[in-house]
């Protein structure tokens, strides 16, 4: 990779850090390659963006966001770009419980702000945005359905009144 192609690909990767909503940066050492194409798989699968980017060219994609990013870059690096941060959270998450030594997530960059690893771990427990959304369309319908239910209820038992009513003279 020649300077101008490095300098395109640092302004591209810096707009593509900026249009996400969300950015984790994780180390990953020593990790073959069928479990990297699975992680990438997985990845794909929640509309998260991984790549393997090169120190150098990441610390100067980051430096205009935060200079607390570049101090924590050692090692080889993978960024996971989304703009759904819990199912980034959750992919990553899930792939370090696999690989505990080779992948190590070190920090995240959420709607401008730096989380630590902590945090990343947290949002990973949240129920993803389906999840979220089946939930409030759930209690909505469960509100509307009981709703209905006791507006009818007086008609219900007025007619059942009726009926027993009529049944008992015939």
């Amino acid at each position: 990779m020649n300077r101008s192609e490095k300098i395109a690909f640092v302004e591209s990767f810096s707009d593509s850090i900026k249009r996400h909503e969300c950015m984790i940066v994780v180390r990953h050492n020593g990790i073959d390659s069928v479990s990297m194409t699975d992680l990438r798989r997985s990845a794909h699968a929640e509309n998260v963006s991984f790549r393997v980017v090169k120190n150098s060219l990441f610390k100067l994609s980051v430096k205009d966001l935060s200079s607390e990013i570049s101090s924590h870059i050692k090692g080889p690096v993978g960024v996971f770009l989304s703009e759904d941060p819990v199912a980034a959270s959750k992919v990553v998450s899930a792939f370090s419980k696999k690989k505990k030594e080779s992948f190590v997530p070190l920090l995240g960059l959420f709607s401008g702000n730096v989380v630590g690893v902590e945090e990343v771990n947290a949002f990973a427990a949240l129920p993803s945005f389906d999840e979220m959304r089946s939930v409030l369309l759930r209690t909505l319908l469960d509100s509307l359905t009981s709703l209905v239910r006791t507006l009818n209820a007086t008609q219900t038992a007025f007619v059942q009144t009726i009926f027993l009513h009529n049944q008992n003279n015939t």
